[in-house]
C-alpha cells in the first residue's frame, strides 16, 4: 500500500483507525514523519470506504501546499482561516481586502463617536481603613485603544456576547493603595463602543474599520458551524486556535488530533494547545525520526526529557554531525533584528545570502529614523508619533515600557550608520534572489521545515542568569525542573567549594552564589524547533543544556555570601567643587541627574505643569521641591518631589537617606525637567521627571 516502510508507530496509528477509535491523538515528536502518517491514514480510509469524506486541516499555507499534493486524491486539504472565510460566505472574503489596512486611535475614537475624554472617579481605602477618591483620565484614544483589545479578546474568547468583563482594567494608585478596578459606570459606556465596533465588523457592507482574519473566525464560530465531514485530521493541533478547537471537539465524526506538544509557539497570538488538553479516546506515539540520527536527536532530547517527554529516537539508516559548519544551508534566529543584522554582516562581506523577512520595512524605518534625526516628520506610521528624535531616545530609556520586537529592532538599528545601513539595505534587497544563497530565517518561519545544514544562532534566551536584587523567597526552584512551568523561575545556588577551589579563594573563602534562570515555556520550546530542523549538520550555541557551568563562567555571575541588595542605577553621581546653597548654608559637594520615582502615579500633576510651559528639545524645564516625609508609612527616609505643591513623585529610596541627611526639616527648590508624554500611536505615553540635585556630605 505504501511507497515506504511503516515503522510499527505508523502501522499501530492505522489499526487504530480500522478498529473505529472516534476520538485518536498522535503525539507526534519532531521528524517523525506525522504528514506522511496522515496521508496513509487518509489514503487507507478511501480504500476501505470509498465514500469517505475526509478533511486535512493545518494553519500554514505552506504545509497545506505540500499535503495537498500528496493527500489530494484522498482528502480535501485547505488552512483552518480559508475553511472559515469559506463557510462565512462571499461578502466577507471581499470585505477583507475592502477595508482600511491602517487606522489611528483618533480616526479609531472619531468612528466610535468617541468625543471627549473621560474624567472620572475612583473610591479606594487606606490602610487605616479610611475611604477616599481619586480622580483619573481616560483620553479618547485610550478609549480607542481599549475597545480595539476587548474586541480582540472577543475574537479569541469563546463567549457570545461582550460584556463588562472584556474591561476589567485595573487601576495602580500607587503602592500604599494598590491596584482598583474601574468604576462600573466607565466600563459601561466602553461596553456600549465595543458593541458598536462590534456591530460594524459584522456588517458586511460595512467597510469603516479595518476587517481581520480574527474577526471572520469569531463570526463563524458564533454560527455554530458543522463542519461537513466525515473525518477531520487536525494537523498542528498544538497551535489550535481556540475557536478551531472548540468547533472540532463539537464535531459528530471521527477526529484525529496530531502534533507535537512541545513545538507550541504560537501562545503570544492566543493558540491553545490542543495536544495537551484535549481529551481523546487513544493516545499514541510517533518517536522514531527520518529526518536526522542519532547526534542531533541526543540534541533535542537535552530539550525533552526535562519536560516529561518521551525521548526522540535517531534514524538509524541516516548520517548526521554535529559541531561547525564552514557553510550553512539556513541560519536560524529568534529575532528578526538579529537576523537583520546578521543579513547586513553578509551581505557587505559578498555572501550569496538570502532572507524571508521583509527588507523593504526595515528601510522604512530606517528612513524614519533618519527623518527624525533630521528633524523631520516621517512616514513610517509608527514612528510618526515621536515629535523628534529625542523623544524617540527618552521613549528607549523608558523602563516602564516592555521591549517588544519593534523597540528591540529600533535599539540593534541605531548602533549603526544609518546612512550606510540604508545603502546596504537597498542594494541587498534590490539584488536579493529569492532562491540562491545562505537562507536566514526565524524559528517561527522555519518551523515544519528541514534543511540539510543548518546553524542556529546565539539569541535564544534558552539560559539567563539573574542579579542577586531577587529574593530567593520569591523564586520556585527551578533547575530544570521548573521547565514544566510557562514562567520565569529561578533558584539560588552555591557553588560547592570542591568545584572551584581557586574561585574560592579569589572570593575570600566566603560563600559563592549565582542564579540559575530558565526561560518561558515558550522560548525553550523555539530552541527545540530550531534545532530539530536539520537534516543532516547542525550547529547550535546551547552547548550541553544540562552543563556543569566552568569555572570562568561562575565567576562572571557569581556573588559574595549573602547576595546584597543591589542598589539602582538611576543616577550619575559627580564629585563637585563646595558651594553655598542660595536657601540657606548648607554646603553642596555633589550633584547628580535624578530619575524621580513613582511618577506614574502623578501623571495629571506632570501634564497640567508641561501644558504651561513651552517644550525645549529636551523636554520641559522646570523647578521642583524635595522635602522629606518622615511619617511615610513605608519609608521613613522618603523625600517627596513636589512641583507647584502638588505631589509629582518621590527620590528613589536607595538615594533618598543621602539628600534627606542635608535636608533636615526644609525645602529646597531645584531645577527640573519634565520628559516622555509624546505621543505613540495616538496614546500619549508616560510623563517622567528628572532633577539635578546638589547635596552636602
Amino acid at each position: 500500500m505504501s511507497s515506504f516502510a511503516l515503522t510499527a508507530e505508523q502501522i499501530a496509528v492505522l489499526d487504530a483507525n480500522r478498529r473505529g477509535v472516534r476520538r485518536l491523538k498522535i503525539e507526534a515528536l519532531a521528524g517523525t514523519g506525522k504528514t506522511s502518517t496522515l496521508v496513509e491514514l487518509a489514503k487507507d480510509m478511501k480504500v476501505r470506504k470509498s465514500r469517505q469524506r475526509t478533511l486535512y486541516v493545518a494553519f500554514n499555507n505552506y504545509v497545506v501546499d505540500e499535503v495537498s499534493i500528496k493527500i489530494g486524491r484522498f482528502a480535501d486539504a485547505m488552512t483552518v482561516n480559508s475553511l472559515a472565510l469559506r463557510m462565512v460566505g462571499g461578502a466577507y472574503q471581499e470585505k477583507l481586502s475592502e477595508t482600511p489596512q491602517r487606522m489611528s486611535l483618533r480616526q479609531a475614537a472619531d468612528l466610535l463617536g468617541i468625543t471627549s475624554e473621560l474624567i472620572y472617579s475612583v473610591e479606594y481605602s487606606t490602610g487605616d481603613g479610611i475611604n477616599k477618591e481619586a480622580s483619573r483620565t481616560l483620553s479618547r484614544e485610550q478609549m480607542a485603544g481599549m475597545v480595539s483589545r476587548a474586541i480582540l479578546r472577543f475574537c479569541q474568547s469563546l463567549d457570545r456576547n461582550i460584556d463588562h468583563t472584556y474591561f476589567a482594567e485595573d487601576i495602580f494608585l500607587g503602592p500604599e493603595i494598590g491596584r482598583v478596578p474601574i468604576p462600573d459606570s466607565v466600563t459601561q459606556q466602553l461596553v456600549g463602543y465595543a458593541l458598536r465596533y462590534w456591530s460594524d465588523i459584522a456588517d458586511p457592507d460595512s467597510r469603516r474599520f479595518r476587517f481581520r482574519h480574527e474577526h471572520y473566525m469569531k463570526l463563524w464560530h458564533l454560527m455554530d458551524p458543522v463542519i461537513p465531514y466525515d473525518t477531520i485530521l487536525f494537523d498542528e493541533a498544538q497551535d489550535a486556535d481556540p475557536l478551531m478547537r472548540d468547533v472540532v471537539e463539537r464535531h459528530p465524526g471521527q477526529v484525529v488530533w496530531c502534533g507535537d506538544r512541545y513545538q507550541a509557539i504560537y501562545g503570544w497570538r492566543g493558540a491553545v494547545n490542543a495536544m495537551q488538553d484535549v481529551v481523546a479516546d487513544e493516545t499514541l506515539y510517533l518517536t522514531t525520526s527520518f529526518r536526522f540520527d542519532e547526534s542531533v536527536a541526543e540534541v533535542a532530547n537535552k530539550f525533552l526529557v526535562p519536560l516529561g517527554s518521551r525521548k526522540l529516537v535517531g534514524a538509524a539508516h541516516h548520517s548526521s554531525r554535529v559541531g561547525d559548519i564552514e557553510t550553512p544551508d539556513v541560519e536560524i534566529f529568534r529575532r528578526n533584528a538579529s537576523l537583520i543584522e546578521r543579513f547586513m554582516e553578509l551581505a557587505n562581506s559578498n555572501v550569496s545570502v538570502r532572507t524571508d523577512v521583509d527588507l523593504g520595512e526595515y528601510e522604512r524605518v530606517v528612513e524614519g529614523l533618519l527623518a527624525l534625526r533630521r528633524g523631520v516628520r516621517p512616514r513610517h506610521n509608527d514612528l510618526a508619533e515621536f515629535p523628534n528624535f529625542f523623544a524617540l531616545t527618552e521613549w528607549l530609556k523608558n523602563t516602564d515600557v516592555e521591549d517588544d520586537e519593534f523597540r528591540l529592532m529600533i535599539r540593534r538599528l541605531l548602533r549603526h550608520n544609518l546612512e550606510e545601513l540604508l545603502a546596504s539595505l537597498v542594494k541587498a534587497r534590490k539584488s536579493k534572489d529569492e532562491t540562491m544563497g545562505r537562507l536566514l530565517t526565524t524559528a517561527h518561519k522555519a518551523k515544519g521545515l528541514g534543511f540539510d545544514r543548518v546553524v542556529v544562532n546565539d539569541d535564544f534566551p534558552v539560559f539567563s542568569f539573574r542579579d542577586p536584587r531577587i529574593e530567593p523567597s520569591d523564586l520556585v526552584s527551578s533547575g530544570v525542573s521548573g521547565l514544566k512551568r510557562s514562567t520565569w523561575r529561578g533558584e539560588l545556588v552555591q557553588v560547592p567549594r570542591d568545584a572551584a577551589p581557586d574561585l574560592y579563594r579569589d572570593f575570600g573563602n566566603q560563600e559563592i552564589y549565582f542564579y540559575w534562570c530558565c526561560p518561558p515555556l515558550e522560548e525553550w520550546q523555539l530552541a527545540y524547533v530550531a534545532v530539530t530542523r536539520s537534516q543532516r549538520e547542525l550547529s547550535h550555541p546551547f552547548g550541553d543544556v544540562e552543563q556543569v557551568v566552568s569555572r570562568d563562567f561562575l565567576a562572571s555571575f557569581s556573588q559574595v555570601a549573602d547576595p546584597p541588595e543591589v542598589v539602582e542605577e538611576q543616577f550619575d553621581v559627580t564629585e563637585e567643587t563646595p558651594r553655598p546653597n542660595s536657601k540657606g548654608g548648607l554646603s553642596w559637594s555633589k550633584t547628580a541627574d535624578v530619575s524621580v520615582a513613582g511618577t506614574s502615579y502623578c501623571q495629571k500633576a506632570l501634564e497640567n505643569v508641561a501644558s504651561s510651559i513651552v517644550r525645549t528639545d529636551d523636554g520641559w524645564p522646570c523647578m521642583a521641591c524635595v522635602v522629606r516625609e518622615p511619617d511615610n508609612a513605608y519609608d521613613p527616609n522618603a523625600v517627596l518631589v513636589l512641583i507647584n505643591n502638588v505631589k509629582a513623585g518621590y527620590l528613589p529610596k536607595e538615594f533618598a537617606p543621602v539628600v534627606g541627611s542635608s535636608l533636615g526639616s526644609e525645602k529646597f527648590d531645584v531645577p527640573a525637567l519634565i520628559v516622555g508624554g509624546y505621543l505613540i500611536n495616538g496614546v500619549r505615553a508616560s510623563f517622567g521627571l528628572r532633577l539635578f540635585l546638589a547635596w552636602g556630605d
